[in-house]
């Protein structure tokens, strides 16, 4: 819900998603950015400490390991927890897989 409020009000944040490219036939949060987990390391430079970063998955579980590993390097994220397969309670075309 906390996702949504802050869209609606066009905050300026990052939403990460982390899963793999090939997932994203199911769906995605509009305006998100795709960094899969394994290529975050090296796309830091990508990202900006100054934003809030929001993490998505396909469940919460990877976007978690994500979020943490970009708080221990200074970034402001967080996870969606539940990720895209919760995020279907505001978009009904995301597919659950």
């Amino acid at each position: 819900d906390e996702l949504k409020e802050k869209i609606g009000r066009k905050e300026d944040i990052i939403i990460l998603d982390v899963r793999e490219e090939d997932e994203l036939e199911y769906g995605k949060i509009q305006d998100s950015i795709l960094i899969p987990m394994n290529q975050v390391q090296n796309k830091l430079n990508e990202l900006k400490k100054d934003k809030e970063i929001i993490c998505y998955c396909r469940s919460g579980s990877r976007s978690g390991f994500v979020a943490s590993f970009l708080r221990n390097k200074g970034f402001n994220a967080k996870n969606l927890i539940g990720g895209i397969l919760a995020w279907k309670k505001y978009d009904p075309s995301i597919i659950e897989y």
